[in-house]
């Protein structure tokens, strides 16, 4: 990993406190104060959107085979190592939210997981971030993640993610409810920080997609969709709120 990256990770993250900060119900961060976590933010934030925040993934680039294929580029020499202090604590969910269903891709945003369902369990699971004000969203711009069921498209390539999995949001129903919005979906970490590792979700700062840590479990997560054929994808809402 590029050394004067780590270096300004580390840096960010500088300010060690005793008390949890950026707190909910079922997802406490330790160890760091909320100034350094809102450069995190802000850092993430960046790298992916521009400095004015106005850059946006639009997603030209055509669907392939070779899409997911997981190849040497996508692994990094290293990830970044956090300080020592801190600490992610999260609730897990009390079931497992991929009873009963065949093949399917559950986002749980009260724990920040993403599950892969298969034969009514789960397969592999995924940390995330979401938008930076968290869910629901109704309107353009408004850094929400929208809840409920929605069609998956098939994975593209991206210039700012690597590969950006499409989620469809607005229905038509809800278009007809006066939502707006465009390119949400899942993506992996701004090319800035591909080898960042779990800092890519230690905060939720995306305009509204689901974002995971690493090239690698992107590319994971669309193989998943294309070999079982899965066709939407289940964004639950946080039952603590």
């Amino acid at each position: 990993m590029n050394k004067e990256i780590a270096l300004f990770l580390t840096t960010l993250l500088c300010t060690v406190i005793a008390n949890p900060v950026f707190a909910s119900h079922s997802f406490v961060v330790e160890g760091v104060s909320d100034a350094s976590l809102l450069k995190v933010q802000s850092a993430l934030q960046k790298a992916a959107y521009g400095s004015d925040g106005l850059r946006t993934d639009i997603v030209q680039m055509a669907a392939g085979s070779d899409v997911t294929t997981i190849d040497p580029t996508d692994a990094c020499d290293a990830f970044y190592e956090p300080p020592a202090k801190l600490r992610i604590i999260k609730r897990l969910p009390t079931h497992d939210p991929c009873i009963g269903k065949k093949a399917a891709v559950v986002v749980e945003t009260e724990s920040r997981i993403l599950f892969l369902c298969k034969n009514g369990r789960t397969v592999a699971d995924y940390d995330f971030s979401i938008g930076q004000y968290g869910t629901g969203k109704k309107i353009e711009g408004d850094k929400r993640t929208p809840l409920g069921t929605y069609p998956l498209s098939a994975p593209r390539k991206s210039a700012q993610f690597k590969v950006f999995i499409p989620i469809g949001y607005p229905t038509p129903k809800q278009r007809q409810l006066g939502y707006t919005g465009s390119d949400i979906g899942i993506h992996g970490p701004s090319r800035m920080f591909r080898c960042a590792g779990f800092f890519n979700v230690l905060v939720n700062w995306t305009q509204g997609c689901v974002a995971v840590a690493s090239d690698v479990f992107v590319k994971e997560i669309g193989q998943f969709i294309e070999l079982n054929s899965v066709s939407e994808i289940e964004i639950l809402p946080d039952s603590s709120k």
